[in-house]
């Protein structure tokens, strides 16, 4: 999923395009998730004659690939956030034809005719948490991310810890370390299928 959200849908500034499926958009970031994220992602689609959306199949589709996203911030949330029945808001929405500011769990949507997605993260806490968590599993941080003094770290980890998140943002994650790290080891609630 952090891959899917970073790599696949990033923009590549030497080609100076926005190509569906082959470079990406500009929103998003090849290395970390931005609090607004575009994806290929049609939900409905728009009849010739009419200015409301038909949502179709697709309706399934969006709700595969965002409760993939959903599932991923549940895990790393501990379950402190309370849970949204996705589907009965995107059925909601289509009954009303609401397409734009769609609230669900971790995020609101917005999709529009051009068959995109804008995905925006409501809560800023749990991006970084999860931007910390693929980071470090891609091996991009240092390894005493969060557990060692700016201070202490060579000029080499302070440059990456400058370009991830700077270091005030740093010294903010050290202080919530227990927060921000994720130890896999530790009991986990169950996921929502």
């Amino acid at each position: 999923m952090f891959d899917g959200l970073i790599l696949r849908y990033s923009w590549d500034a030497d080609l100076k395009n926005n190509i569906h499926y082959y470079n990406g958009w500009k929103s998003n970031c090849c290395w970390k998730i931005n609090r607004r994220v575009v994806l290929p992602l049609p939900a409905f689609r728009w009849d010739k004659y009419s200015t409301k959306p038909h949502w179709e199949y697709t309706l399934d589709r969006a709700e595969a690939e965002l409760g993939d996203i959903e599932k991923a911030l549940n895990y790393l949330d501990n379950g402190e956030t309370d849970g949204v029945n996705m589907r009965a808001f995107l059925q909601a929405a289509m009954r009303t034809g609401q397409t734009r500011n769609i609230r669900l769990k971790y995020f609101t949507v917005t999709f529009f005719k051009k068959g995109t997605c804008h995905l925006t993260f409501t809560n800023e806490r749990l991006l970084k948490k999860l931007n910390i968590f693929g980071s470090q599993r891609k091996g991009w941080l240092p390894k005493g991310y969060a557990r060692r003094k700016y201070e202490e770290m060579s000029a080499e980890e302070q440059a990456v810890i400058e370009s991830f998140e700077g270091r005030e943002s740093y010294n903010a994650s050290m202080m919530e370390s227990e927060y921000y790290l994720f130890d896999a080891g530790r009991t986990m609630p169950m996921l929502e299928g």
